[in-house]
């Protein structure tokens, strides 16, 4: 199976990037935290920690596992995962577990332009963007320096529309296929 991981912060763009990859390029697409809101609501025996949406991250992965496995189709070009790894210990944990990643591109837009976008889309206070904001680059460093010495990756301006971003991400992912 060949992974190709989309970072970036919240409000960076990966979802409407994924979206627009999959249409051209046939991926399948994984998002982990949709993964995550999908086991809550299942009344699964895995539980999350501390009532929240974080859940161990041996589960973490192993639902990982399980999507891609569930969702693998002869002709199928790859998965996109969506925000994963998002720590340094889940980057270490990812590829014996799941697989090496075949590309990593990071999404990258100044904090300004993803409060912006947050708080238009998803309606949130602006002390929640900035606490999301701060989770992020917190843990972002380390996993960016990791796959920059792992993996074919990419940064990517997110600063201009999705259209003009876009261009930049099928550059990156037709610099592999």
């Amino acid at each position: 199976m060949e992974e190709k991981c989309r970072a970036g912060g919240p409000g960076s763009g990966k979802g409407t990037q994924c979206e627009k990859l999959v249409r051209k390029y046939g991926f399948a697409h994984v998002c982990v935290a949709e993964l995550l809101r999908d086991e809550l609501a299942s009344g699964s025996p895995r539980k999350p920690l501390q009532g929240r949406l974080s859940f161990p991250q041996a589960d973490v992965l192993d639902l990982l596992k399980e999507a891609l496995l569930a969702r693998w189709a002869p002709g199928l070009r790859g998965f996109l995962m969506e925000a994963s790894p998002q720590e340094l210990k889940q980057a270490h944990d990812f590829e014996p577990r799941v697989g090496p990643p075949q590309l990593v591109m990071c999404m990258e837009c100044s904090a300004d332009t993803m409060s912006r976008r947050l708080l238009q889309r998803d309606g949130e206070s602006p002390e929640a963007v900035a606490r999301r904001l701060q989770t992020y680059y917190r843990a972002s460093l380390a996993v960016a320096a990791h796959y920059e010495e792992t993996a074919p990756f990419h940064k990517i301006n997110a600063e201009g529309s999705p259209e003009e971003v876009f261009l930049h991400v099928c550059s990156a992912v037709d610099a592999i296929f």
